[in-house]
C-alpha cells in the first residue's frame, strides 16, 4: 500500500490582507495565545493546533456570529 504523501506549503492557496505593523503585531500574539491554551491539555499523540488552524477557526466562528448579528 502507498504511503499518503504529505502536505507542502506550496499545496495551499494564500490568503492575505493589509494591516498596520500595530495590529499585525497584536493578531499575532492573541493567536500565539490560543495555540498554547489549546495545546495546553491536548491528550498525547493528538494532532496540535497550529496558527493556520486557529486562525482558521477564528474566522469561521467569527463570520458566522457576524452574519448572525446583522440578520436580526
Amino acid at each position: 500500500m502507498k504511503r499518503e504523501q504529505l502536505k507542502t506549503p506550496e499545496d495551499y492557496e494564500i490568503f492575505s490582507f493589509r494591516s498596520t505593523t500595530e495590529e499585525k503585531d497584536e493578531l499575532n500574539a492573541d493567536i500565539d495565545a490560543v495555540v498554547v491554551l489549546y495545546n495546553r491539555k491536548l491528550p498525547e499523540g493528538e494532532r496540535k493546533w497550529r496558527k493556520n488552524d486557529v486562525i482558521m477557526e477564528a474566522l469561521r466562528i467569527g463570520l458566522a456570529a457576524m452574519k448572525k448579528k446583522s440578520e436580526r
